[in-house]
């Protein structure tokens, strides 16, 4: 754990601070017209997605994910790679549920690849 002494402390309390809003947030607009632009509005019927999660770094379920941030304690303990990489895999493949048939989910090693169609 950082020394709250020193100013790699002061960076992780300030990643930690800056997000956890837009982790809060109920939609996240620069991710949304990212993923529809570059990716939801090229797919034509028929075309596959794929989403590539490494699960070693990306592990908190939605639900994990919404209690850790209700939790001050637990939220500020978790490093920010963790928080980020959970909260951009639950969002992406979030969105890509509404818009896209999921075909599978198939892992190896530390990899979960999940495999989207546009139907």
């Amino acid at each position: 754990m950082y020394s709250p002494q020193s100013s790699t402390y002061e960076a992780f309390l300030d990643g930690h601070n800056l997000y956890r809003p837009v982790f809060l947030a109920k939609t996240n607009p620069v991710l949304d017209d990212m993923l529809r632009i570059h990716y939801f509005s090229k797919l034509n019927k028929g075309d596959r997605m794929f989403v590539v999660d490494l699960t070693s770094v990306s592990f908190f379920s939605p639900g994990d994910f919404r209690e850790i941030l209700n939790n001050n304690d637990q939220y500020y303990k978790i490093p920010f790679l963790y928080l980020v990489s959970s909260y951009t895999r639950n969002y992406v493949v979030d969105e890509a549920l509404k818009r896209l048939r999921l075909n599978g989910h198939y892992t190896t090693g530390a990899w979960l690849i999940y495999v989207f169609e546009k139907v």
